[in-house]
């Protein structure tokens, strides 16, 4: 799943690991990968979100506001994808391909999070006037 990864998005997926762990949880989750979205400064998602005027380091604490923790501990090493990443990746998938972009970066996992609109990371940017369709203005498709 992870070869199509540009270098940033493998990045952003490692931070995304990390963030799961710290909020004692058994897999990662989507709120787990905008986090690491927000994190990872160098990427076109952080870009394009502090473009469409988000301040990243504000968007975390918000977001870890409304973000419960998990039961108990969670194991070391690489933690298995939540469902709702699964789908984020193949509609990051699907945005690549239409895009014809023969790699996945941290644009298309951002446009992928809007696929999961109901959950929380898209609830938090639809509520501060972030869309899709104006993620895709800027990135001028």
């Amino acid at each position: 799943m992870f070869e199509k990864l540009t270098d940033q998005a493998k990045q952003v997926m490692g931070l995304a690991n990390r963030e799961a762990q710290y909020w004692s949880r058994e897999a990662v989750g989507v709120d787990h990968l905008f986090l690491a979205l927000c994190r990872s400064e160098t990427g076109l998602a952080a870009k394009i979100l502090r473009q469409l005027g988000l301040d990243l380091k504000q968007a975390r604490l918000e977001m870890g506001k409304m973000m419960k923790s998990g039961q108990g501990e969670t194991m070391g090493g690489e933690l298995p994808l939540g469902e709702e990443v699964e789908k984020t990746f193949e509609h990051a998938t699907n945005h690549a391909r239409k895009l014809g972009h023969p790699y996945i970066g941290t644009e298309h996992l951002l446009l992928g999070l809007f696929s999961q609109r109901a959950l929380l990371p898209g609830r938090f940017l639809t509520s501060r006037g972030i869309t899709r369709a104006k993620v895709k203005k800027e990135l001028a498709i």
